[in-house]
Formats: structure tokens, C-alpha cells, sequence
């Protein structure tokens, strides 16, 4: 098993705060159990085997501090084909993915959210909402509205000045369709202005801010139609093509030295 990363700015996370010792370690130790992708096995004997291995704990101890995780946002357990797991939800933005290929299916496969185990490891199924995958793996939310008609995602990530995780920057469209009342046009806005702003002041693309990070952090807002002032054109300096280079070749620096001579 690959080592872990764990981020000096883990010990001022409010999530990680508001959790007990108890739920703190399980939480450390099933970012060690997880495989390259977040995912593990979900019933609560495996859990306890293989996180403590040699402590003597109840299982109702693991299902309730788990619950507790999935409650926080920190955990997501799913079901696929009748058999649960689990999903660390930060796990992309912390640690490495080496192997090419998970030991757990995604949870985006026809997925239903867990609650509440009972002591032998089973769990029912949540009334949180539930987001799905339909046929053409677009994204399906059975509790929620149906989600507007995406029809510029495409134009949006085109103009976008630099790439990113297109599953995310779906779901986080898509979230800023249904619930920040904004229309596909002022995203496809927002994002050109944004490529003009990074265009203009020569932003290195690794300083870029990531589509998916763009939309779902609410950076978009201050690129929207009507907000965004598009920073002034950086002056040129006074070497290389400046006004001091094209005004010192106006010189004929022969002719001025015979100039002095004379004198």
C-alpha cells in the first residue's frame, strides 16, 4: 500500500475539528485502507479488520463514528450491485493516483447513497438526494427537479483558458445551473473573460485557476457580464521594441562623432 499525504493545513480543517478523536483516527486510518482512488470496502467487519487489527472494538463503535464521517461530507458510502463501499470525497485533491485502475467500482455506477449500518455491516438506503447516471453517463438527480438543458458546455470549456477534470467541471456546471440561477451564456461570458484577464496580465497556465474549481468555488462571479473590468494592457518598458530602443535608432552615431570632431 502506497504511503499517504496529510497536509499540514489538516490540523486548522474545521471538518476534522468537529469530529471526536475516535472518528478522527478511523478517518486517518481509511485514508491508509483506501486504494488509489478513495474507494474500500464497505461493510463494517471488513472496516474493523482492517483498520484495527488489533484493537478490540465494537462494530456499532465503526458504524456510528462512519455515519459520523458521511454525515460531516468526509465519507461517501454508495452501493453497486448490492454490496457497499466507500469514498473519501477530498481524496482527488490531496493525494496521488498511481495505479491505473481502482479495486472498487466508482460510485458514479448506478450508485445509491447508504446510511445508518447495523451491527453485522448492513446498511439502508438514505433519503439524502441522490445523484445518478443515466445511459450517456450525464447526471441524474432523482430527489432534485430535472436539471436544465445543457447545451454550451462545450463552448464553455473552449473558451476556458486552461483544462481540467471535465467530469467535474459537469457536475459543478451543472450545480451552478440548478441552484446559482445563472444561465449557460453568462458562464460561456464568464469564462471568456476570465482567458482575457489571464491573456492580458500573461497568467502562466499553472497558475490558472481549474475550470471545476472556477465554477464551484463561485470565482466565476466576478468574471460575469456587468462585473468584470478587464484589466489595462501592461505598458511597454523601455528596452526591446519601447519607446527608448525606437527613439535611440533615430541616432547616426558616425555622424554625430565627425559632429564633435569638428567642434
Amino acid at each position: 500500500m502506497p504511503n499517504r499525504i496529510i497536509k499540514e493545513s489538516i490540523c486548522r480543517s474545521e471538518s476534522i475539528d468537529s469530529l471526536t478523536w475516535f472518528q478522527e483516527v478511523l478517518f486517518y486510518r481509511l485514508m491508509v485502507a483506501c486504494d488509489d482512488y478513495g474507494r474500500f470496502d464497505g461493510r463494517i467487519p471488513i472496516i474493523k479488520g482492517t483498520c484495527f487489527p488489533l484493537k478490540d472494538l465494537r462494530n456499532e463503535d465503526i458504524m456510528k463514528a462512519l455515519q459520523s464521517l458521511s454525515d460531516a461530507g468526509m465519507v461517501e458510502m454508495y452501493e453497486v450491485q448490492g454490496r457497499p463501499y466507500l469514498h473519501l470525497t477530498a481524496w482527488e485533491h490531496h493525494q496521488q493516483t498511481r495505479a491505473a485502475k481502482s479495486k472498487y467500482p466508482a460510485p458514479e455506477c448506478n450508485r445509491k447513497h447508504l446510511k445508518s449500518n447495523d451491527i453485522n455491516g448492513n446498511q439502508t438506503k438514505s433519503n439524502v438526494p441522490v445523484i445518478e447516471f443515466d445511459n450517456d453517463n450525464r447526471i441524474r438527480n432523482r430527489n432534485t427537479p430535472p436539471i436544465p438543458p445543457v447545451s454550451s458546455l462545450e463552448d464553455f470549456l473552449a473558451a476556458y483558458p486552461c483544462s481540467g477534470n471535465r467530469h467535474l467541471t459537469e457536475v459543478a456546471y451543472i450545480d451552478c445551473l440548478m441552484t446559482r440561477q445563472v444561465t449557460e451564456d453568462k458562464l460561456v461570458a464568464a469564462a471568456k473573460n476570465y482567458a482575457e484577464r489571464c491573456r492580458i496580465l500573461g497568467t502562466e497556465e499553472r497558475y490558472m485557476k481549474r475550470p471545476e474549481n472556477f465554477l464551484r468555488n463561485l470565482e466565476y462571479c466576478q468574471y460575469l457580464p456587468g462585473v468584470y473590468t478587464a484589466p489595462e494592457e501592461p505598458k511597454k518598458g523601455r528596452g526591446g521594441k519601447g519607446f527608448g530602443f525606437e527613439m535611440q535608432n533615430k541616432y547616426d552615431f558616425e555622424e554625430l562623432e565627425r559632429e564633435l570632431m569638428q567642434n
